[in-house]
């Protein structure tokens, strides 16, 4: 799913043309629409831990790396413990992941 972000005006002055380009952290909602169930089923996989992926809190808001859902999603959508086991394994490391 490709979320579109816009340059605000004043970030495209100078030498580099405004860009639109895939958002790397989405909320609750657009998980959701990748999992196509509810904002609430979402709300309830992550507080249960059967959402592998975990957020990341900016101020009182939760974001979703997008690349790590879709790698989640690829991997069989495994409960959070699996999840963070194997992305101790070297063949499931997400690109700029740290955990």
């Amino acid at each position: 799913m490709n979320v579109p972000v816009e340059v605000p005006r004043e970030a495209s002055q100078g030498s580099n043309p405004p860009t639109t380009g895939e958002a790397l952290l989405i909320d609750a909602k657009a998980v959701a629409k990748l999992l196509s169930v509810s904002k609430r089923h979402v709300e309830v996989l992550n507080s249960s831990g059967r959402l592998g992926p975990m957020g990341i809190k900016l101020g009182r808001s939760l974001r979703f790396r997008v690349e790590e859902i879709k790698a989640w999603i690829a991997a069989g959508a495994p409960a959070r413990p699996a999840w963070l086991a194997m992305q101790q394994r070297p063949m499931f490391r997400i690109a700029g992941g740290s955990r």
